[in-house]
């Protein structure tokens, strides 16, 4: 691992003390593109620890010698050393100084006893006794900054007393790695002289790696390392971080397993042993030391995933069960052991040992194609295309091995045998997730076994795995000898070889002790087919699979779930009900008809994972044959009892069959008059591909089954049309749409490069500001999505956008969007009907606006995510339903064409290129609630009122007018009837009025009368009154006759009253005064004298009473009292703010 540093300007040339190593230095040197540079600092590493039994954590000790280049680093910067992981440091690590030939310098290994450990650990020479304080010309330590601990002085000595960290740097955890901090303080250049510096002679020459300027020390830790895996399902499993070195050296205790077998999960073959050892596996391999530990064996029942000549690096002399040696430099060292699990070859496992699984589930489509007939048996047997999806979940194996297998078989019941498919590929199709490395069809045979032991490194170079498999092969156990002279390989050529054609054959000592791993059987079957091709070996169908599993990729236990999908098409040949079932290969009506009665139906065939504790399958069937009908029947009971008979399906059409399963029976329908060319009576002509070989080896021909005519594509590559019909939802009782469905309809092309169909949800940016960061973002719940009716396997990724981009390279052409999420449907190569109905959330708890203008607070605007296909779509029709109770939406989108309907709002969009990102906005009004309802009603009836009330006010007021002119009209008659009487009673002298100012007003009285003889007159005099001026000018009379009737100037009042009596029509007498040039005139009916004259006064000719008003019945209203009392209070009201209103209107001036 090459760490980080700060980089740092050139550094004044010399020497620093202590002064720089003599010896070589390991370091490399590595300058980025960015400008940073990387060096390693840990020259050597060694660790130390002991395990114990029902401990959760391992306590170790790390030593590692570190040499800086001080040319490159500055004082007091940070260099990583290693990834921190799930170490925990304990305590306080330690670091001293070394001098030039890396001898500590003096210390008290008595204080100081983790620095004594580390510098016999590290293989260092003996401390000097000069002290590190004395290259600073000091006489003892100075005090110790608090941050770090002071150990008791040993009897006074300067050196039990620690160093300061701005001497000796220290080791601290940043940035989650554990990082060394190099000292402040730098001891002088070229102090000592006695201390030999070596240098370039020539100052132009670069100087090499041993001669630059570098400061060495030693540092000791104690850390403690987590299991990651426990028994009693898995091996004790150590994952140690460390930092790349190139000399490392390993020293680890383990507590003994204990001799019960049973605690250990050992099987019962292994009781033999008198004491049980570890076996133990490391990564990467340690090489051990002979001489020091004693004699080691190799164990003699290894499983293939190991070397087999690796030695055992398990000791079983005093120290107890341990391993010790070296390894190559690495940033982990990976440690697991446990009791030795023997298994037994049982039907030729050939040694790949099996995992556990605690729970597996199976997802299992059948597709019936058709009928075949076996010529070799002459049986017919139904042809059908399985595919199942496997869930294990709680995959566990105790020991050590990694490259394990998994056993799955197909269960065939009431099947009297199951063949491959004519014309089909004659192998099943397997893949995998996580932790899946490849699989195997039953045992391999002896010679297989034999090629792929020499043939396999050669292709190891050439084959994708990772980079670790090859060092996973280390196996250790006490209970075996020396390694056997079997084992190792044959005397090289001394000449190499240089060419490249047949490596296979020039294999090296080296190469085959370090690379012959855990090869899974398919990479040795392909290194077999290299050497020679011998004659492919078909096996049945109902042959078991192994399916080979990395147990490094389901740890930890979090991950131990792994998937796998098989597929492939079989016939599978029921028995016959009768033995007399006829043979013969006619293909006449009646003999289909027959044959289809006499068959048995057949129980749907499923994969079954043997080591599995609970399995449960849930199948489905679906018919895809063209001219037969598929009859799905109850798991049991007696096929003559209707309740048994399932479902009737007719082509195209599915049935969930759930986890019992069912029975299935293929029946030929009639022939049809107008059938397709190659077809007669529903049997197909036979097919052109290769017919496939039959288990026995023996030659034959198979009649091609009934399978549906599907066109060939000869276009690109091309969705026709796609559907999307979205339904606005309710979450509450609010009435407001705060979630919508969509149902997406199209058709799968068939013929596709991948069998996957894949589109986005995306929720673009439009210019608006409701985006997913203003109300979140939107969630998306995948409902269903079938095939032609038929549940599909799927796969849907909602993580957030840079999880998703970071897989998919294309999606950055479809514009600036938020991607939500990203679904894959599995349809095959046949492709067909597809339908996916999602759920989409969104939060609306707060209203959307959108623009700088005024928006409507109560209108509720999403964005609807329509899909985005990779590849072109001909038409995209989207249809809005209409939702109840809300009123007029407004839709915006980049689809081309729209309109709306009484059924909703349609839009559509044609010739849509790939990965073309279409968006849509509806904006709606919510249905009012019950209050907002009301006070909409309480304002309208306000605002109606208000209207209203002027109209009212104005009636009022001529009601008021009118009632006034009456009482006006009364109280004239009445003074006029008294002032008549008056004038009667008193004749004299009328005293003539006269105004303010003292003139005389002049009066004029014009009197009109009218008789039943249509006779006027009119009368003008000027006399005195009692509003007549004085007599200072001559009175003037005039008197107009308009028929033949006599006028006189005075009436009594017998006659007034008679005459008033006798005319219909009122009269009407005006009088006006004036000044002396405005005469006043008094109109007044005047009626024929009466019989018997009398003398009248001048007084009176004329009166001043007023003629009745005419009568209008519809002034004449009769209020109640309190109706009449409210309007009153009314119009009192009215006045006083008419005068508010004149107030206002002539402010500042006072009203007039």
């Amino acid at each position: 691992m090459y760490t980080p540093v700060t980089p740092v300007s050139s550094r004044r040339t010399g020497t620093f003390s202590p002064p720089p190593s003599t010896t070589g230095s390991t370091q490399t040197y590595t300058l980025t593109p960015g400008g940073t540079q990387r060096l390693n600092v840990v020259t050597r590493l060694a660790i130390e620890g002991k395990a114990k039994d029902r401990k959760d954590a391992v306590g170790l000790r790390m030593y590692m010698k570190l040499s800086i280049p001080m040319d490159s680093v500055s004082p007091g910067s940070t260099v990583a050393l290693f990834p921190e992981e799930n170490l925990k440091i304990i305590g306080s690590p330690q670091v001293h100084p070394l001098d030039a030939n890396s001898a500590p310098y003096n210390f008290s290994s008595t204080a100081f006893p983790l620095l004594n450990d580390a510098a016999r650990a590290l293989g260092l020479p003996a401390r000097s006794s000069k002290s590190y304080m004395s290259v600073f010309g000091l006489s003892q330590s100075p005090v110790v900054s608090s941050s770090r601990s002071s150990p008791t002085s040993v009897n006074g000595s300067s050196s039990s007393l620690p160093l300061d960290n701005r001497y000796t740097g220290h080791i601290l955890v940043s940035g989650y790695h554990v990082s060394y901090v190099l000292p402040r303080e730098i001891p002088p250049r070229n102090r000592d002289d006695d201390t030999p510096i070596r240098t370039s002679s020539t100052r132009s020459r670069r100087a090499s790696i041993g001669e630059r300027n570098t400061m060495q020390f030693m540092a000791a830790l104690e850390v403690m390392v987590p299991y990651l895996s426990k028994p009693p399902r898995a091996p004790y499993y150590l994952s140690i971080p460390i930092p790349r070195c190139l000399s490392n050296h390993i020293r680890l205790r383990m507590f003994s397993p204990g001799p019960a077998p049973a605690q250990s999960f050992a099987s019962l073959s292994s009781a033999e042993d008198d004491q049980q050892r570890w076996e133990v596996v490391t990564e990467p391999h340690i090489t051990n030391q002979i001489g020091k530990l004693g004699r080691t064996r190799s164990y003699g029942e290894m499983a293939d995933d190991e070397s087999s000549d690796s030695t055992s690096n398990y000791q079983p002399g005093g120290l107890q069960d341990a391993i010790q040696g070296t390894f190559p430099s690495s940033d982990y060292i990976r440690i697991r052991w446990a009791v030795p699990v023997k298994s037994l070859d049982i039907n030729g496992e050939g040694g790949r040992r099996r995992v556990h699984v605690a729970q597996a589930k199976g997802e299992l489509t059948c597709v019936v194609l058709g009928k075949a007939r076996d010529r070799e048996s002459d049986k017919e047997g139904i042809v059908m295309r399985l595919e199942q999806k496997g869930t294990c979940k709680d995959v566990w194996f105790a020991g050590v091995a990694t490259m394990l297998g998994m056993d799955i078989g197909l269960t065939a019941k009431n099947a009297e045998a199951v063949l491959w498919a004519p014309g089909e590929d004659a192998k099943w199709t397997v893949t995998g997730g996580r932790g899946y490395t490849g699989y195997d069809i039953g045992p391999p045979t002896e010679e297989e076994n034999r090629e792929a032991s020499l043939e396999y490194p050669d292709m190891m170079e050439s084959t994708a795995s990772p980079p670790f498999l090859a060092s996973l092969t280390t196996r250790h156990d006490s209970a075996s000898s020396n390694t056997s002279l079997l084992r190792a390989p044959l005397p090289a050529d001394p000449m190499p070889n240089y060419s490249f054609e047949g490596r296979t054959n020039n294999l090296t000592p080296a190469t085959t002790l370090s690379s012959i791993s855990s090869a899974p059987s398919d990479m040795r079957s392909r290194a077999s087919s290299v050497s020679r091709e011998p004659a492919p070996t078909i096996k049945s169908p109902t042959t078991d699979l192994t399916v080979h599993i990395n147990m490094n990729d389901l740890i930890p236990a979090s991950k131990k779930e792994f998937t796998f999908t098989i597929s492939g098409t079989i016939l599978v040949i029921p028995r016959s009900r009768s033995l007399g079932m006829s043979t013969s290969t006619s293909t006449g009506r009646s003999m289909h008809m027959d044959s289809d009665l006499d068959m048995t139906p057949v129980i749907l065939p499923h994969f079954s994972v043997h080591a599995a504790d609970h399995e449960s399958v849930t199948t489905s069937v679906r018919n895809d044959c063209t001219n037969a009908k598929l009859e799905v029947y109850n798991i049991s009971g007696d096929l003559r009892d209707a309740q048994t008979l399932k479902t009737v399906l007719q082509t195209g059409k599915s049935r969930d069959c759930g986890k019992e399963g069912g029975r299935i029976a293929l029946r030929a329908l009639p022939p049809s008059p107008s059938g397709n060319r190659g077809y007669v009576n529903g049997i197909a002509s036979p097919s052109p591909k290769p017919r496939a070989m039959n288990t026995s080896g023996k030659s034959g021909a198979v009649q091609t089954y009934i399978a549906p005519a599907r066109r060939k594509r000869e276009g690109p590559a091309i969705i026709p049309s796609v559907k999307a019909t979205i339904t606005p939802l309710t979450l509450d009782f609010s009435g407001s749409p705060k979630a919508y469905a969509v149902r997406l309809s199209l058709t799968a092309p068939s013929d596709l490069d991948s069998p996957w169909l894949e589109f986005g949800l995306a929720q673009p940016y439009v210019g608006t500001s409701a985006s997913a960061a203003e109300h979140g973002d939107p969630e998306v719940s995948i409902a269903a999505i079938s095939i032609d009716g038929v549940s599909a396997r799927y796969e849907s990724s909602t993580r957030n956008k840079e999880d998703i981009l970071s897989e998919l390279d294309t999606l950055n052409r479809a514009g600036d969007s938020e991607w939500v999420a990203w679904v894959k449907v599995h349809v095959g190569e046949a492709g067909g009907q597809l339908q996916v109905d999602y759920v989409v959330t969104h939060d609306t708890s707060s209203p959307v606006h959108e623009g700088k203008g005024k928006a409507d607070p109560s209108s509720i605007r999403f964005g609807v995510l329509l899909p985005t296909f990779t590849m072109p779509v001909g038409c995209l029709d989207a249809t809005i339903e209409s939702y109840p109770g809300l009123s007029a939406y407004t839709v915006r989108s980049n689809l081309s064409y729209r309109y709306k309907s009484t059924h909703g709002y349609r839009l559509l969009h044609y010739s849509i290129q790939d990965l073309f990102s279409p968006w849509l906005f509806i904006e709606t009004q919510p249905p009012p609630s019950r209050a907002r309802v009301a006070g909409q009603s309480a304002a309208q009836t306000l605002q109606t009122l208000v209207r209203l009330l002027p109209a009212l006010l104005l009636l009022l007021l001529v009601l008021n007018v009118g009632t006034e002119f009456r009482h006006m009209r009364r109280s004239l008659d009445a003074w006029g009837s008294v002032h008549l009487t008056r004038s009667e009673s008193a004749p004299g002298p009328v005293p003539i009025p006269m105004d303010g100012t003292g003139a005389h007003v002049e009066t004029e009285t014009v009197f009109v009368t009218t008789t039943l003889t249509s006779t006027v007159t009119a009368t003008s005099t000027k006399r005195p009154g009692w509003f007549a001026d004085t007599a200072s000018s001559p009175s003037a009379s005039t008197a107009s006759s308009y028929s033949s009737s006599s006028s006189s100037d005075t009436i009594s009042p017998t006659a007034r009253g008679k005459a008033t009596k006798d005319v219909p029509t009122p009269s009407s007498q005006i009088s006006k005064s004036k000044s002396k040039n405005r005469p006043t005139k008094t109109l007044r009916p005047e009626v024929p004298p009466s019989s018997s004259p009398r003398p009248v006064y001048d007084s009176e000719a004329e009166t001043d009473a007023l003629a009745p008003v005419m009568d209008l019945p519809w002034l004449n209203v009769q209020l109640h009292p309190a109706a009449k009392k409210a309007i009153d209070t009314m119009v009192d009201g009215l006045g006083i703010v008419w005068q508010v209103f004149r107030r206002v209107y002539h402010y500042p001036l006072d009203p007039p």
